[in-house]
């Protein structure tokens, strides 16, 4: 007998050897007395009274039913559930955009602060915002040397419109400090903050994610979780959960 459905195929490979079809009028009566339900490719069996079983017509079938598990598990413990591989390849799903523009803020207020400091010299630095922009080679130290109070407030007064200027250049010089924003912002507010912000606002690739873990882990590993085995009856994969 070949099953050519679903509820036939599991029959047959739980029960065809420990139930005789001949003990019924026929073998669709047979199924239809081990199958108490069949809902969204998840039968249940009534003649062991004890096991639960998952069906696919095929890998693709099961695959997808794989993925939809995991990514429902994800939603469930969230990504700080997995291990840092898991993690990773969250990461590397994500638009740098949001992150991006979070630290650009970050450091544009910053910006506006130091403005508003002493520097460390003022014979040569205007405020502290001038003193960084000019080690990070934005721009020049003042040279007040030999010079009267006129040219002194000239200096000064082309120094501040010069800062307002670069000061965007600056942000995007200390932007550029690392190689992308998700890392400044691990650095500035720790990993589980970055993984609820991620969580939160969805901003990562679940289904990519889902697909990783279930090419890495094994369908029958996500798929069966009474044993963790796959099974084939005529073509048919079935899974145990229970």
């Amino acid at each position: 007998m070949v099953a050519t459905s679903k509820e036939e195929a599991l029959y047959l490979f739980e029960l065809g050897e420990e139930y005789d079809t001949e003990d019924f009028d026929s073998f669709e009566e047979a199924v239809d007395d081990m199958i108490e339900m069949v809902y969204d490719d998840v039968c249940f069996s009534i003649c062991c009274e004890r096991d639960e079983w998952l069906v696919f017509e095929d890998e693709d079938e099961a695959r997808e039913r794989a993925i939809e598990d995991t990514e429902n598990l994800i939603d469930d413990i969230g990504l700080e559930g997995f291990n840092s591989n898991v993690l990773d390849v969250a990461l590397n799903t994500i638009d740098d955009d949001y992150f991006y523009d979070n630290m650009k803020d970050s450091y544009s207020s910053y910006a506006d602060n130091i403005e508003n400091e002493e520097s460390s010299d003022d014979d040569i630095y205007l405020n502290k915002l001038h003193e960084e922009m000019c080690d990070n080679g934005i721009m020049e130290e003042m040279d007040l040397e030999d010079k009267d109070d006129d040219e002194i407030e000239m200096i000064k007064s082309n120094i501040e419109s010069e800062i307002e200027t670069l000061k965007d250049e600056f942000v995007e010089k200390l932007c550029g400090e690392y190689d992308n924003s998700k890392e400044w912002y691990e650095e500035n507010f720790g990993r589980d903050e970055l993984l609820g912000v991620i969580s939160e606002n969805e901003l990562y690739d679940k289904q990519e994610v889902a697909e990783y873990i279930v090419d890495i882990d094994g369908v029958a590993h996500i798929l069966a979780s009474y044993d963790g085995e796959e099974h084939e009856q005529d073509g048919y994969l079935i899974y145990r959960v229970a």
